[in-house]
């Protein structure tokens, strides 16, 4: 779902370019007609775009330039017919976009639709929901991904490597991590989270490995109409991966594997048990291969997985991992394959 922050102080404008702007496909307004209430909207929640006035009651739309992310990660589309009173602040800065009103409702919807397009196109994720939340947890990153199923869309939210919140639909928390984990045919994009703060969470305050493990064994029961599973103590080893090796679920259009392979200890009883300098390089490589990945770096991912799979040549998500970028590596480059 993208969303858009329009700062307009005059009233019927603001409910015209509202209702322009939220008929564009997949996309949520939040319309707003104060520089303090715009400022309030972008700590709230995550924004893709800004479109504002500039001469505004309580100050200039400039003041929103650099305010979480304004005019650099988010892009700012700036509607005002006092430009020349403004011209000289904004110079040619390559997260700005300026036009002068009267502005037709087409050219809005066509220069907002530019803009969510193209942020589509450099977020847009070549593995599944589930892939993206282990990377994002193992490497302690804020991300935010997004999952559309159709015509129904959701977000999953890690901050700082920790499982923040899930929504889709009229679903919230756990029901809609399990959801989105395990949906068919999906379309995933996963993006640094723009802004520290967010939503309240939604998910328990529980390690990532174990939400999902119990979304894994819920999609489970779900799948086979089982009525439970069997409980599995704390201190008896157990192979996460073992409860994804039945029927393999439908590949989502990101590409994204058909297994989700969970590490089987947490990052701090992996760095407890990094006796050797085997696992701690081991480790190093895990660490470099998720960074990466994240910053869509898939040939130097694919490099540190590889260095990980000669440190122990039979971990089943390193495997994966290196099936998959290879893969991909092969998809983009056919010529030099």
């Amino acid at each position: 779902m993208n969303r858009i922050l329009l700062l307009e102080d005059h009233a019927t404008l603001r409910q015209s370019m509202s209702q322009a702007l939220a008929a564009l496909p997949h996309t949520a307004v939040t319309a707003v007609g104060t520089i303090a209430r715009a400022k309030a909207a972008l700590r709230e929640l995550a924004h893709d775009l800004v479109v504002s006035d500039l001469d505004l009651p309580d100050g200039s739309g400039i003041e929103l330039m650099g305010h979480h992310g304004c005019g650099s990660e988010i892009p700012i589309i700036y509607v005002s017919a006092h430009l020349p009173k403004f011209r000289a602040q904004l110079r040619d800065f390559p997260g700005i976009t300026v036009r002068e009103k009267p502005i037709s409702l087409q050219e809005l919807q066509r220069l907002a639709t530019t803009h969510l397009e193209q942020a589509a196109q450099e977020t847009e994720a070549p593995f599944g929901a589930g892939d993206y939340i282990q990377l994002a947890c193992m490497g302690r990153h804020s991300v935010r991904i997004d999952v559309s199923i159709g015509d129904t869309h959701g977000a999953i939210v890690v901050r700082d490597g920790r499982l923040w919140s899930a929504s889709v639909g009229q679903l919230r928390g756990v029901e809609a991590l399990q959801e989105l984990t395990f949906a068919s045919h999906a379309t995933v994009r996963c993006s640094t989270l723009k802004q520290t703060s967010v939503e309240r969470s939604n998910l328990p305050d529980k390690p990532w490995e174990q939400l999902l493990l119990d979304a894994a064994r819920q999609h489970d029961e779900d799948s086979r109409g089982a009525v439970t599973q069997e409980i599995v103590c704390a201190d008896d080893p157990f192979d996460f991966g073992s409860l994804f090796d039945g029927e393999p679920a439908a590949p989502t259009t990101a590409a994204a594997r058909t297994e989700l392979e969970i590490p089987r200890i947490d990052d701090t009883t992996r760095i407890d048990d990094a006796k050797s300098s085997d696992d701690e390089a081991f480790l190093a490589e895990l660490e470099r291969g998720a960074e990466a990945l994240l910053h869509k770096d898939y040939a130097s991912a694919l490099r540190a997985y590889g260095r990980a799979q000669t440190l122990r040549p039979h971990d089943r998500m390193v495997h994966a991992n290196v099936e998959r970028l290879t893969q991909l590596i092969a998809r983009q480059n056919p010529a030099t394959h």
